[in-house]
């Protein structure tokens, strides 16, 4: 399965969940924001929930943002597979109030490795963290676009990588790459 520079907006059963044992899945320079949600308590998944396990398998340069989950499911990202890459994401203002971001490495009762996927340079924030300087996260019409008023523990914070971002601007613009799946030009 590939997924790749696309916006998954405001489902209320969850933005997306990959599951099965034999699933080598590629999702990359993705937005999900605003998924589950309040308004669907009973909704088990909140932003994304990766069962898999295959071996080659990556979750990377994804923006996973202002969502909430009903239970089972972490509102950000629940990940269960040690063997799926997952790094320069940014996870932001989900859910949960514990801290963690809305992120969760592990299904089961462990929290973190070594069940859970390999992060990398992965950056997870509590809902209670101050506003990454995205262009319009909460009045519409949204938009998650990174602008000046990003922070450097987003921008230029991805380390090494090439390709194109959520708009088909090459990556990096900077330095290094930003994280998540909007690369800012100025």
């Amino acid at each position: 399965m590939q997924l790749t520079r696309s916006v998954l907006l405001d489902n209320l059963g969850g933005g997306l969940t990959i599951a099965g044992p034999d699933t080598t899945f590629v999702v990359t320079d993705n937005v999900m924001a605003y998924n589950g949600r309040a308004r669907a308590p009973s909704s088990l998944l909140g932003g994304v929930a990766i069962l898999s396990n295959t071996s080659g398998s990556r979750f990377e340069r994804n923006t996973v943002v202002y969502n909430e989950s009903g239970g089972v499911y972490r509102s950000g990202l629940s990940c269960s597979g040690p063997l799926v890459a997952a790094s320069g994401n940014l996870i932001f203002h989900n859910g949960e109030p514990d801290g963690n971001g809305g992120l969760k490495l592990d299904v089961s009762t462990q929290v973190g490795p070594p069940g859970g996927c390999a992060l990398g340079n992965s950056l997870a924030l509590p809902t209670d963290a101050n506003n990454l300087g995205f262009r319009s996260p909460v009045l519409p019409p949204l938009d998650f676009h990174l602008t000046s008023q990003t922070p450097a523990l987003v921008r230029d914070a991805g380390g090494a990588c090439t390709g194109i971002d959520l708009d088909g601007q090459a990556r990096p613009a900077g330095a290094a790459c930003d994280l998540g799946a909007d690369e800012y030009v100025p």
